[in-house]
């Protein structure tokens, strides 16, 4: 049981990293705000678990959220994904 919450917490993160990336938001700052290094965010990148990101993922491509900035649209994801918001260095 605790073995499958872990594996689904991982899932989750690689899509939200997935996700977080093709949305515009670079491996630096993703990787500062995951605390992974840039070399592990292109592993998991290049995973197949990045490649199943769940439909409502997609959502942010749509227009009506394509006029949101970028931090609007990675707020979104990451509740969407039920995790704390992206730290943002700026």
């Amino acid at each position: 049981m605790a073995s499958r919450r872990v594996e689904e917490a991982e899932r989750k993160r690689v899509w939200a990293i997935a996700a977080a990336n093709s949305a515009g938001l670079s491996i630096r700052k993703i990787a500062v705000a995951t605390n992974l290094s840039s070399s592990r965010l292109h592993q998991l990148l290049h995973t197949d678990e990045a490649g199943e990101i769940p439909d409502w993922l997609s959502q942010l491509a749509k227009p009506e959220l394509s006029s949101l900035s970028q931090r609007e649209q990675r707020v979104i994801l990451w509740d969407k994904m039920g995790l704390p918001p992206l730290y943002d260095p700026r």
